[in-house]
C-alpha cells in the first residue's frame, strides 16, 4: 500500500476555518438517480457507472472535459438571457467543477505540459500511458510510482474534505455539461477578477445559484478547490 503524507485538519480558504458544514453525501444509486433527474443540456446521455475506460460525453463529439478544451453547454435553470450577469454566474458554478479537475490533474501529472484528454475518470490509464515509452514501450517504474502516490495521497486528503472517487469525478462533469463554464478570463485586477478570488463571495454565489439537492455536493468541490488552491498558493481559479 502506498504510503500517505503528513494529514491535515479542516479545509481554509486564506487561513481561515472553512464555516461549512454537510451531511454525510448521498448513497451512490440516490446519487445516480438525482442527477438523471435533473435536466442534461448536451446531446449525450448522462451515463453514471462506476469510473472506468469510459467516460462521459461532453457533446455529440464524444470530447472529454479537459485543460485545453471548455465546454459552451447552456446552464442547468434557464436563466434570462437578457441579463448577462446571471448567465455569467450560472457558468461560476461550473467553472468550480472544471477548476477543481483541473488542479487534480495538474498535481497528478506534474510537468505535463498537455493535458488534452485527460480526466478524472481516466487518471489510472493515464498514469500508465505518459510512464510508457510510446517506441520501445519500455515503462518508467520508479515515474509510475511518484505519479501513483501523488494520486493516491490527493484523494485521500480529498476524501476527509467529503470527496468520493467514485461519485464526484461524474458528478463534477455532470456540472460542468449542465452549467458550462467561463467564456473568458476577467481583466486583471477588475471587480470580476477580485470576487473569484473571495471564496466567501464564491460561497455565497453557489448556495444563491444551486437547487438544494445538489448544493451540498456542489459545496463539497468548492471546499476541495479551496484546499489545494491554499495548498499551492495560487488563486481558486487559474487561467
Amino acid at each position: 500500500m502506498i504510503p500517505h503524507s503528513n494529514t491535515f485538519g479542516n479545509t481554509a480558504c486564506h487561513g481561515q476555518t472553512s464555516t461549512l458544514v454537510w451531511d454525510e453525501t448521498l448513497e451512490e444509486g440516490r446519487f445516480s438517480s438525482h442527477l438523471q433527474k435533473m435536466p442534461h443540456k448536451t446531446s449525450s446521455p448522462l451515463n453514471l457507472s462506476s469510473p472506468g475506460k469510459e467516460s462521459l460525453a461532453v457533446n455529440s463529439h464524444n470530447e472529454n472535459v479537459s485543460l485545453d478544451k471548455r465546454s459552451r453547454n447552456e446552464p442547468l435553470t434557464t436563466p434570462d438571457m437578457t441579463d448577462p450577469v446571471q448567465q455569467s454566474q450560472e457558468r461560476v458554478v461550473g467553472e468550480i467543477a472544471f477548476q477543481l479537475d483541473r488542479r487534480i490533474l495538474s498535481y497528478v501529472f506534474s510537468g505535463q505540459t498537455r493535458l488534452y484528454g485527460f480526466t478524472v475518470f481516466n487518471i489510472p490509464d493515464k498514469i500508465i500511458q505518459v510512464s510508457t515509452n510510446l517506441v520501445s514501450g519500455k515503462v518508467d517504474h520508479g515515474f509510475r510510482a511518484h505519479m501513483t502516490h501523488r494520486y493516491f495521497d490527493l484523494m485521500e486528503k480529498l476524501r476527509k474534505l467529503g470527496y468520493s472517487m467514485t461519485l464526484h469525478p461524474h458528478f463534477a462533469e455532470f456540472i460542468v455539461n449542465s452549467y458550462g463554464i467561463l467564456k473568458q478570463r476577467p481583466e486583471a485586477y477588475s471587480t470580476e477578477d477580485r470576487s473569484y478570488s473571495d471564496p466567501e463571495i464564491l460561497r455565497k454565489l453557489v448556495i444563491d445559484m444551486v437547487p438544494s439537492n445538489l448544493l451540498k455536493d456542489i459545496l463539497r468541490l468548492f471546499s476541495c478547490l479551496c484546499y489545494m488552491a491554499k495548498q499551492d498558493g495560487k488563486p481558486l481559479f487559474i487561467w
